[in-house]
């Protein structure tokens, strides 16, 4: 009888996703991966070739799936310098602080909720809740800490050229997103700033990536809030 797929792939996805997140890629074993996706070491060798492949596609399921679509959102969403504010926004709430910044258990509905108002059932939601007071996610990993993307980056980017290759990629569509908002902004005069719209835009990134590493150890309120605050400034 030949070999039946018995489980749902996004969702398999959304959980490694998840758990890789929470741990970084070395720390995940496959029995955490066992345990986060619910189907067994047989069926992730059979679905993905090891646990890089697998990481690989969780990667890419993050970056196509999640992070293009709040950006497009955005975009459609927000008038231009509003929609800046709101992916600073929704970064900062990614993060977790004894200060007030304390994010949705699950990353996934945090992406999905950023930039709408989240569909999820009562039963769901109340799933959700209980994971976030115990410090874990729906899934029962360890709430993720930061930027999947950014820790990957860290972490991975410099020996691993095809996960360096995916990063790049993130980058440099975030730096086209905020290029076409200053655009959109100086045509419509609510962006002014100093420099061209490539310049602010790198800018805007190398202040968004470097928000997210402090917000990994100094999750403070006042201070990404400050932050956030004088990187829009960059564009009155």
């Amino acid at each position: 009888m030949p070999w039946e797929k018995q489980y749902n792939k996004v969702d398999v996805l959304d959980r490694a996703m998840e758990a890789f997140w929470a741990r970084g890629y070395e720390a995940t074993s496959m029995s955490d991966l066992v345990a986060a996706t619910g189907i067994n070491r047989g069926s992730i060798y059979e679905a993905f070739s090891c646990k890089h492949g697998l990481f690989i596609e969780a990667l890419l399921h993050y970056d196509n799936n999640y992070r293009a679509n709040v950006l497009k959102e955005l975009g459609e969403r927000y008038a231009p310098k509003k929609a800046i504010a709101a992916l600073f926004e929704g970064s900062i709430n990614l993060h977790r602080s004894d200060d007030g910044l304390t994010p949705p258990a699950s990353r996934s509905a945090a992406l999905k909720s950023s930039a709408a108002k989240s569909t999820a059932s009562k039963s769901q939601a109340a799933k959700t809740k209980r994971a976030a007071k115990n410090g874990k996610t729906a899934t029962g990993a360890a709430k993720p800490s930061g930027c999947f993307m950014v820790n990957t980056a860290i972490e991975l980017s410099p020996y691993d050229p095809e996960v360096d290759a995916i990063v790049s990629k993130n980058m440099r569509e975030i730096e086209d997103f905020f290029k076409a908002q200053i655009k959109k902004g100086r045509a419509d005069g609510s962006i002014g700033g100093r420099g061209t719209p490539t310049e602010l835009a790198r800018a805007l990134l190398n202040s968004l990536m470097g928000l997210q590493v402090i917000c990994r150890g100094r999750p403070e309120k006042a201070l990404v809030r400050s932050i956030s605050k004088q990187t829009m400034a960059l564009l009155d």
